[in-house]
């Protein structure tokens, strides 16, 4: 199960991010829908390492992804 997370996630973020969030997304998204989905997609990055062991590593990504967005979302960065 960990070989197939680990292959897949980074396709799924890829695929997602390329196709909604990019600065040329094929199909762009108002901005609280980019919001949602960058959430959903460190989200789900953070799960992965969670659930490869990596339980460490997640919690910071996590804290770092989050900070990082409120962040921008404070100086009207995105």
């Amino acid at each position: 199960m960990e070989n197939g997370i680990g292959i897949c996630t980074p396709f799924v973020v890829e695929v997602v991010w390329a196709i909604f969030i990019a600065p040329k997304a094929a199909i762009p998204v108002s901005v609280p829908l980019t919001n949602v989905l960058k959430i959903s997609l460190f989200s789900l990055a953070a799960l992965t390492l969670f659930l490869t062991d990596k339980k460490g590593l997640a919690a910071v990504f996590l804290v770092v992804a989050f900070i990082n967005m409120a962040l921008l979302h404070l100086f009207k960065l995105s």
